[in-house]
């Protein structure tokens, strides 16, 4: 575990002075993983969506750590995506920023997310969590030049 962090979790604010943050962060932990990452526009159309919901921790100097996002259309919820910063990693960050989107998430009847098969620390988060797998994406990440299977996590 790296040297323990202060942080605070807090929703999401939908306006627009945050998407900088959330696209840059995103672009650091999905750039060079065969994986896309989403740009301003994307956080704003997204953040801007009837039933998404997003949590951010935020360390002491205010600077950016981590966040989840995830989508409540009727009875069915989505994890849409969880990033923490690399240097933040193993501090409890991305369990309690999911553990905040579970219980808001909760009046539906089942909450739902994928994950690379070879994302080893994630599925073991989702796994401690309650999440189990309920199918499976064939070929669905790039990474290169080949493709990664995705599993469809259900909780």
């Amino acid at each position: 575990m790296s040297k323990a962090i202060k942080y605070k979790v807090e929703i999401i604010d939908r306006n627009t002075s945050y998407v900088k943050a959330l696209s840059e962060l995103h672009a650091i932990c999905f750039r060079g993983k065969g994986k896309e990452y989403w740009n301003d526009q994307s956080f704003r159309v997204l953040l801007g969506a009837k039933g998404t919901i997003g949590f951010s921790a935020t360390a002491d100097d205010c600077s950016l750590l981590g966040f989840v996002i995830g989508r409540s259309v009727m009875d069915e919820s989505e994890v849409l995506t969880l990033c923490v910063l690399p240097t933040a990693r193993r501090n409890g960050v991305a369990k309690n920023l999911m553990l905040k989107l579970i219980k808001r998430l909760s009046p539906s009847k089942r909450i739902l997310l994928e994950v690379a098969t070879s994302n080893d620390p994630a599925l073991a988060l989702y796994e401690s969590l309650g999440f189990k797998q309920s199918g499976r994406r064939p070929a669905y990440y790039k990474k290169g030049t080949s493709r990664i299977d995705a599993l469809i996590l259900e909780l």
